[in-house]
């Protein structure tokens, strides 16, 4: 079962690295895009708000090609909902329409939810543009992409420039195009030199079926999977360090070939015109990651980072003398990955899993490098002996089996330290067990949560809930978990959750992520979906009864013996499943 993912580009410190396969952003996209042939794509769960209009600010960042995608590319980019390539002569447009699936666990039965959609290619090319136009990156960016594809070290593409804005100089006589924008929109600028035409500059798409001009003025491109919309064009001079107004508009000239009509204006200053592209039918996405996915990342107080998920790539880069050189044919495993400070290469990068697979979910470091890696995992994950639980409960054939892991690996990734399972034998129809968040106190005791189908998931007598009040139909309770340093047992154990909702039945109760204070309290941040999820009551302790329909975003605090909860509250009413995907 996978679960819930991040974008396979991860940023780290101020770089931006890919993995394997995972550089289908810059690569499978590229090639689908400048080939013309969609391909399917998988989009991110739904951002918490703040996090998205955040992220909607950032600039948009272009990268140079240097061999990570297509010949013909220059530069590079993403935005929400879709890909940018840049030749010498046309945009590529990949367009991610995302359509809602649910991800499958290992015996084809929905799990959590995730997005699937598809990619519309539509080309906009400069129609009659000068020859040998120079393409220039500008306004460089402190952040550096690093690409480690495959297992061959030349192959792989380090400290690839970034920049802001890219521009096309003088693509028609007198007339400039600089391409910008932020992570929201796309825009592009034709600067207008003093006394040049702007009639010169004309656009011409293919991949689309139509091309309309809307009442607002606004271009529309109707392509096969939505309409896309290039707002009615802003036209300007400056003087005196002020815009004024030019009225203009785009003009329809042949079938697929747009151009730009403009009103009485000062041929002798600099005139632009800036069109933005719009696309209410496609919903944000992030393009495809094909078959790895970064799920969680560390970082230690040098700088180095570690990173986990899953892959079914054999030609995922693992260093010489890592614990797991080489992938199960047909598996699709958890990988460990440590960078170098500078993102720029691999202190050891391992397979972690068996011919029944496995998905890296949370990941943390502890002061002396060993990484502790957990998630979920089939029948024959590795496990070490003297750990708490050494095999799995679940049966195989009666059903797939899905079982949570937690496992520590040495700080050279080549041995490992523990390795446990943490589950019980899950439900009929491949409802299992997963890790979903990791923390460690300052003994090294391992602190987990996540969600279980399981009816006998290992609690700990006394706990706070000791059964899974989930329905058969909708089996999902969170839990929380604590390891000794070393996994030989467990400290405590116990379900957190409610019997879930009707109106909810692909989904229940899950913890998503963990944090433990100095004094050993541990603080679990999830989702729920029942209506009647644990609460302490009491004036001394409030909390919020509105949260008790759709989802509720939840924080807990329990003592380390874990017989009650002292708090406990709800984030309110929500509307979208985001949970508390962090909490430190």
């Amino acid at each position: 079962m996978r679960s819930i993912p991040f974008k396979a580009l991860i940023l780290i410190a101020v770089g931006v690295l890919a993995f394997g396969p995972v550089a289908a952003s810059a690569q499978t996209a590229s090639s689908s895009a400048l080939n013309s042939q969609p391909t399917t794509n998988s989009k991110l769960p739904a951002v918490n708000p703040a996090v998205k209009a955040n992220f909607a600010k950032l600039p948009l960042s272009f990268e140079a090609n240097q061999g990570q995608t297509d010949g013909q590319v220059k530069f590079l980019s993403r935005g929400q909902g879709y890909s940018l390539f840049l030749t010498d002569r046309e945009a590529v447009l990949a367009l991610h329409k995302n359509e809602a699936q649910p991800v499958h666990g290992r015996g084809g039965k929905p799990a959590f939810p995730a997005q699937a959609g598809k990619i519309d290619v539509v080309r906009m090319e400069l129609d009659g543009a000068s020859q040998g136009v120079r393409v220039a990156g500008e306004e460089p960016l402190p952040g550096k992409s690093n690409y480690f594809i495959g297992s061959d070290p030349s192959k792989w593409h380090t400290n690839v420039p970034t920049y802001s804005k890219v521009k096309y100089s003088n693509v028609y006589p007198g007339i400039d195009l600089v391409y910008y924008g932020s992570q929201q929109q796309l825009e592009y600028d034709f600067v207008v030199a003093r006394n040049a035409d702007p009639k010169q500059a004309r656009l011409r798409f293919t991949g689309a079926s139509k091309l309309k001009l809307n009442h607002d003025g606004d271009l529309e491109i109707v392509a096969k999977d939505g309409e896309i919309a290039f707002h009615k064009p802003v036209a300007y001079q400056m003087k005196d360090g002020q815009r004024q107004p030019v009225e203009g508009r785009f003009q329809l000239l042949a079938k697929n070939t747009v151009g730009f009509a403009v009103k009485d204006y000062d041929h002798s200053r600099e005139l632009v015109i800036d069109p933005v592209l719009g696309y209410s039918t496609y919903l944000s996405g992030s393009g495809s990651a094909e078959d790895t996915e970064g799920l969680a990342i560390a970082v230690d107080k040098s700088g180095q980072a570690v990173v986990t998920g899953f892959t079914d790539s054999t030609t995922f880069p693992v260093t010489s003398g890592a614990y797991q050189p080489t992938l199960e044919e047909f598996a699709q495993d958890a990988f460990v990955t440590k960078l170098n400070s500078t993102g720029t290469g691999l202190i050891y990068s391992t397979f972690l899993g068996g011919s029944s697979g496995a998905t890296g979910s949370a990941v943390a470091l502890d002061s002396a490098g060993d990484a502790y890696v957990a998630g979920n995992a089939g029948l024959d994950f590795p496990t070490t002996g003297g750990a708490f639980q050494t095999t799995a409960r679940c049966v195989q054939g009666k059903y797939e089996c899905a079982i949570g892991f937690v496992t520590e690996l040495n700080p050279q990734g080549s041995a490992l330290v523990f390795s446990t399972y943490l589950g019980g034998s899950g439900r009929s129809l491949a409802f299992g067990d997963a890790v979903l968040g990791l923390a460690l106190d300052v003994h090294e005791n391992i602190y987990v949560t996540g969600y279980a189908a399981s009816l006998d998931f290992p609690v700990t007598p006394g706990a706070f809930q000791t059964t899974n009040k989930a329905p058969a139909d909708n089996p999902y309770n969170a839990f929380l978990s604590k390891l000794s340093a070393g996994g030989a047992h467990l400290v405590y154990s116990t379900y957190l959750g409610g019997s879930g909702s009707s109106e909810e039945s692909c989904c229940g109760d899950q913890g998503q992520s963990v944090a433990v204070d100095g004094s050993g309290f541990a603080y679990v941040g999830g989702l729920t979906f029942s209506p009647d999820s644990q609460r302490p009551r009491g004036p001394s302790r409030p909390y919020t009864t509105a949260a008790n329909s759709g989802l509720d975003l939840s924080a807990s605090s329990t003592p380390t013996a874990l017989r009650c909860f002292t708090r406990l509250t709800s984030a309110g009413q929500a509307t979208r499943r985001e949970g508390t995907p962090a909490i430190s």
